[in-house]
């Protein structure tokens, strides 16, 4: 499965190490994670997106979206882009192939009064919405759902 892994790139990064596990968990249950230089160094990771340009960079992204069975997105940390994408898909990003892609939702339960209620409250039917409180509850998750 070709999986969509959306997390913040330029704003809060301090999810970053369960996000590099997230990507690697995708890995190890063999899945290919289409954005997985987003748990790059944040040094890097701004080098590489600064080559690409902010036209190129929504281009890169919505085909990636397009071309996408499933997105997981982290939404511990306020992001307007794991927002945007997300919602894109949720709404009416789906109609262009009427592939009617989950999105998986994951927060942190010891953070969630800083989490959007619209992330933890979503009610979509192509929306799974999970708050953990450790990487071992997101391993029970995923595996079960990926596998």
């Amino acid at each position: 499965m070709k999986i969509y892994f959306a997390a913040p790139v330029r704003g809060d990064r301090s999810k970053i190490e369960t996000n590099k596990f997230i990507v690697e968990l995708i890995k190890e249950l063999g899945h290919e994670v289409l954005t997985g230089h987003t748990v790059k160094e944040k040094e890097k990771l701004v080098e590489i997106e600064n080559n690409f340009g902010h036209t190129s960079i929504y281009e890169r992204d919505m085909n990636w979206l397009k071309e996408c069975d499933l997105m997981i997105a982290e939404a511990s940390t306020p992001s307007f882009g794991v927002g945007y994408e997300a919602g894109y898909l949720l709404g009416s990003g789906n109609s262009f192939d009427k592939k009617n892609r989950k999105v998986i939702i994951l927060y942190d339960k010891n953070t969630e009064e800083k989490v959007s209620a619209l992330a933890v409250g979503n009610t979509d039917l192509n929306a799974i919405v999970y708050g953990y409180e450790s990487e071992k509850d997101i391993a029970h998750f995923l595996k079960k759902y990926l596998q």
